[in-house]
């Protein structure tokens, strides 16, 4: 792309793309590192990743998919079998108040689980990509408010290529 600075309208573009690229590395960085929490949370909370969906990949891997397809917008509830299906062996049939504490303790860990998944869009996806568009969008004001200066740079740069 960068043999495309001859024509104005193009070089504009390819230092527009160039520009943005290199405005995205803080928030890129920052964006993945959540992401990367958001996964080791889930795997601290036992939430269940469908290995159907994936079935050659490593279950840590999937689960890093999952996290990043969640943080971009590609919304699924959260899988709790874990918590429910430990209701069971948590269930003592001698007394009603350890079956009652058992059943509290269960509720509680799904309200946590979705209280992180909420916490999880509100951030990722309503938060950062929204901050990801007005990076690119201030980025954009940049370029075209010097886009002259960047024609006449981009010319100089091509003499000085050439000769």
């Amino acid at each position: 792309m960068y043999f495309l600075r001859i024509f104005d309208e193009y070089g504009f573009l390819v230092k527009l793309i160039g520009l943005t690229f290199s405005d995205m590395i803080p928030f890129t960085i920052f964006f993945f590192i959540n992401v990367v929490f958001f996964m080791m949370l889930a795997q601290v909370l036992r939430l269940g990743v469908d290995t159907e969906a994936y079935p050659e990949v490593n279950k840590i891997f999937a689960a890093l998919i999952v996290a990043f397809r969640t943080s971009i917008g590609d919304l699924g509830e959260p899988d709790y079998s874990y918590w429910i299906e430990r209701e069971s062996h948590f269930e003592v049939k001698d007394s009603e108040n350890d079956n009652k504490l058992s059943h509290l303790q269960v509720s509680v860990m799904i309200y946590i689980v979705w209280f992180i998944w909420l916490f999880n869009i509100i951030l990722m996806v309503i938060i950062l990509l929204n901050f990801l568009i007005a990076v690119i969008s201030q980025t954009y004001e940049r370029v075209v408010s010097q886009q002259v200066r960047f024609s006449y740079s981009n010319k100089a740069e091509m003499n000085l290529e050439y000769y």
